[in-house]
């Protein structure tokens, strides 16, 4: 399977807020940053399952097509893997940007 790309813009400034940080990720689609920050934080608690997607669908007033692009984005990025059906935090991402930066400082 083909890994996913995806570009974070980097900023002067980092950002002050959640929402800074996902609209950071959702750049290119910022009105996605909010639902997928509300994603996220279901996704952290366990609260995210095959069967609560119509749930949130209706809950977050976004089509199943976002929904989608919300996880696949996260999944690429490396805030969230997919095991066995279910959607779970990762350290992936923390991961690359600990590599990103022993780049810079060698």
């Amino acid at each position: 399977m083909a890994k996913t790309k995806h570009t974070i813009m980097l900023q002067h400034n980092p950002p002050l807020s959640r929402e800074e940080f996902f609209e950071r990720i959702f750049w290119k689609h910022k009105e996605l940053a909010i639902p997928a920050s509300k994603i996220y934080q279901k996704i952290k608690a366990g609260m995210l399952n095959i069967h609560s997607r119509e749930e949130i669908l209706k809950e977050l007033n976004i089509t199943q097509m976002q929904y989608y692009n919300i996880l696949s984005t996260l999944i690429a990025v490396g805030l969230v893997t997919k095991q066995y059906g279910e959607y779970k935090p990762s350290g992936e991402f923390v991961k690359r940007l600990k590599r990103l930066i022993e780049y810079v400082e060698t």
